[in-house]
């Protein structure tokens, strides 16, 4: 390859980084801290019951036979249980074997946070 032909690869490689890096400025980001047991996780696209709450009903869960799995925290997805916060949520919550995603906590504003309690069910 002569060198105009790589300088214009080159040029082409770095502006398709670049635009995947400002083309997801704004994308949710997840955060997932297990604890305790760890289960399997389900597939991807599983079923999630997921709910608002807070620490008192996720501890009434807890006395009803769930147990804690993990807590999640999502940036940049909005602050409510719409659509797109259970597309972000679901997967993650799948993937350390929840049946509950409860939202305990949110923050609206720029960027938003959403904090869940991730319960299973013994």
């Amino acid at each position: 390859m002569n060198a105009p032909n790589a300088f214009r690869v080159a040029n082409s490689t770095r502006l398709a980084a670049l635009a995947l890096v400002f083309g997801c400025f704004g994308c949710a980001v997840t955060s997932v801290t297990r604890s305790g047991e760890r289960f399997p996780p389900f597939p991807e696209d599983c079923a999630i019951d997921f709910r608002y709450g807070d620490v008192n009903k996720a501890m009434q869960l807890t006395a009803s036979g769930y147990v804690q799995v993990a807590s999640m925290t999502v940036s940049r997805a909005g602050d409510s249980l719409d659509e797109n916060m259970k597309a972000v949520a679901r997967p993650e919550a799948c993937k350390v074997g929840a049946h509950v995603a409860m939202l305990v906590s949110s923050q609206s504003g720029d960027p938003s946070y959403v904090s869940f309690v991730l319960l299973r069910k013994q």
